[in-house]
């Protein structure tokens, strides 16, 4: 019997090892705060407690002025306020009371604006590595699902290229603007040659089609670094004759149609 008590002990006290993870905030209602005590007395130097700072979400970002905010988030606080509600509204947010929904939407935010790693996001926030790429994969992905209510072509294109024209001095008939860039990456494990691209780094390649506004309203994300020539070859149905009223396109001539769709670039000018 005394034996039995042992191993039962023995085993607690293993489990609460394994809940117990100092780089993370504690988990509510399952290990009370004097037994989280006891046991790391017990165990000595086995776990140690990894400071955190607390006050940039609760004290530094509220005295942002406006322009500091937007060039940290690269939105505006009234901007930020509506995502907020959006994603808030979406029904896979998990309920965590120990980390607000802003403070989750801010380090995200933080995340994509800049070239930091999670390590030191989540040291500003106040957050674990491992919670902060949990909290960060989240809210990407109630983002990507919402990119269906952001994200749309006009539904009005003669008041689109009227003010296109006016906007660009001349450029009369355009709905909006076609452009890409490259979003640096890791090498992949597979086929790492596919993302090295002409600027010789790995990339994923972002095309985007912006109206006046800079509003994007629709987005192609995710070819190969490589890849760039093909890129609007591949997504030129999509953006194109899917979305042009009153388009009579011959199957013949399509390939020769789909290019008078687009404007050539003059760069230096």
């Amino acid at each position: 019997m005394e034996f039995q008590n042992i191993v039962e002990e023995e085993m607690y006290e293993n489990i609460l090892l394994n809940l117990i993870n100092d780089d993370d905030v504690p988990v509510p209602n399952v290990i009370p705060p004097n037994l989280l005590e006891i046991v790391r007395e017990e165990n000595g130097d086995r776990r140690r407690v990894i400071p955190r700072n607390e006050d940039f979400y609760e004290e530094v970002i509220p005295r942002y002025f406006e322009d500091l905010f937007v060039e940290h988030f690269r939105m505006s606080r009234a901007v930020f306020q509506q995502l907020l509600e959006l994603v808030g509204n979406q029904s896979m947010v998990s309920e965590n009371a120990l980390i607000p929904l802003e403070k989750k939407l801010l380090f995200t935010v933080w995340m994509l604006a800049k070239p930091e790693c999670f390590l030191a996001a989540g040291d500003r926030f106040g957050l674990s590595k491992g919670t902060g790429h949990f909290i960060f994969k989240e809210i990407v992905a109630i983002l990507k699902h919402l990119r269906f209510q952001l994200i749309l072509w006009p539904n009005n294109h003669e008041n689109s290229m009227r003010v296109f024209n006016e906007r660009s001095n001349g450029f009369s008939g355009v709905v909006g603007a076609i452009d890409g860039c490259h979003i640096p990456i890791k090498q992949p494990a597979n086929n790492g040659h596919d993302y090295y691209n002409r600027k010789q780094f790995h990339s994923i390649i972002l095309q985007g089609v912006c109206d006046h506004q800079m509003l994007f309203f629709d987005i192609n994300v995710g070819m190969p670094g490589r890849e760039e020539v093909n890129v609007q070859e591949d997504d030129e149905e999509n953006i194109v004759f899917d979305n042009v009223e009153n388009e009579r396109i011959e199957e013949e001539n399509e390939a020769v149609l789909k290019r008078n769709h687009f404007v050539n670039i003059f760069r230096n000018n």
